[in-house]
């Protein structure tokens, strides 16, 4: 599994899932970030995460003592040295983003393209992984569709299953639910960020928009999870939590006593974090860049903005901040997506089936995320 940003999560939830599974034995192999050796650090690698963590993975794949029955590779990243070595065996390409859909949104995430030597070689290098892989596990409909565009892969071998998430960790009880909907007057409406890369993440954006358009008169707090330091000690109403661990009690609380979630990214392909905050039942507000037009239906469960739009950023928190019922009917409907869409135990099942049909039931499954 690729340990890098929400595909260290999912791992994790993956991992969870299948804890006490007795019908298949796993072997989890972790490609971690950054460069670990002599070799990862020099050009082309040292500049180039493809190429780096397709090395990592064909290392680890060297380590195995027997070959399994099936190959699970989350994401193309750590695939394209291994064709050599998974040939004989059926392979599962599980994908949060094709390269070329990550190209799409490179800008924000400081990704600069290469040489258009070292481009072509890695477009060919994916389409010949692409084309060994026996199937293909997508987080979005974003996805399949650059596999079948850009990378000439037949639908009817790609199954869209969104990246789960626990609901029992995120569940509020009916209690829970009456006091954040029906709060005395005056309480603050507690709006919550969460995301380590703070800028990309929309982070700076919603700091400015807070700071400018509500004052210590409107009843709101905000609340910024992340790893950053920011650039002046927050005000009163501004709360920053640092060191808060994904799925850990702390978060868990934070996302119980939030009102609105806001992640106004500028660059993602489908954040984990929004399958959260609809299992907390919570209204989102988020951009619409990668797959999050998905999850964040305008209207249903949230409203969605444009990057960098702080004018509409601030019309959505506005329309959030003071229509209650609103907020509730939203997160609502959130939970409810979650549950048909996003539960990490119905998810990883169908998982789990996908690769008992790709090789029969008995299995010993290799998995590189």
């Amino acid at each position: 599994m690729e340990q890098t940003l929400g595909n260290a999560v999912h791992a994790a939830n993956l991992r969870k899932a299948f804890q006490g599974e007795n019908s298949v034995n796993i072997e989890w192999l972790d490609i971690n970030y950054p460069p670990e050796t002599r070799l990862d650090k020099i050009p082309p690698f040292r500049s180039n995460w493809t190429f780096g963590s397709g090395l990592k993975a064909r290392r680890a794949l060297s380590s195995l003592h027997s070959r399994p029955d099936l190959y699970f590779f989350h994401t193309a990243i750590p695939s394209i040295f291994s064709v050599g070595k998974t040939r004989g065996v059926p392979t599962i390409m599980s994908l949060d983003a094709t390269p070329i859909n990550y190209d799409s949104v490179a800008e924000a995430y400081n990704h600069k393209r290469g040489s258009n030597l070292s481009e072509r070689l890695k477009l060919v290098l994916h389409k010949r992984t692409f084309k060994s892989a026996k199937q293909f596990v997508v987080w979005s409909r974003w996805v399949k569709k650059s596999l079948v565009e850009d990378y000439g892969i037949p639908a009817e071998r790609i199954e869209v299953i969104p990246p789960g998430t626990d609901l029992r960790l995120w569940q509020l009880s009916p209690a829970e639910l009456h006091a954040r909907h029906h709060k005395p007057a005056g309480t603050p409406v507690r709006i919550l960020f969460v995301g380590g890369d703070f800028k990309r993440k929309g982070g700076n954006l919603l700091l400015e928009a807070y700071r400018q358009n509500f004052s210590s008169e409107t009843p709101t707090e905000l609340h910024l999870v992340t790893k950053a330091e920011l650039e002046s000690e927050p005000e009163k109403g501004i709360f920053v939590h640092r060191g808060i661990t994904a799925n850990s009690p702390e978060m868990q609380k934070l996302f119980r006593q939030a009102d609105i979630f806001a992640l106004p990214t500028e660059g993602d392909c489908l954040p984990v974090a929004l399958g959260e905050a609809m299992a907390a039942s919570l209204p989102i507000i988020s951009t619409r860049v990668g797959a999050i037009d998905e999850v964040v239906l305008e209207g249903e469960n949230g409203l969605l903005i444009k990057p960098k739009d702080k004018e509409g950023l601030v019309k959505a928190l506005n329309t959030l901040v003071h229509n209650p019922e609103l907020r509730q009917k939203m997160g609502q409907r959130g939970r409810e997506i979650a549950e048909a869409d996003h539960d990490s135990t119905r998810n990883s099942q169908r998982l789990l089936e996908l690769c008992k049909s790709v090789v029969g039931h008995q299995l010993s499954v290799v998995s590189k995320a």
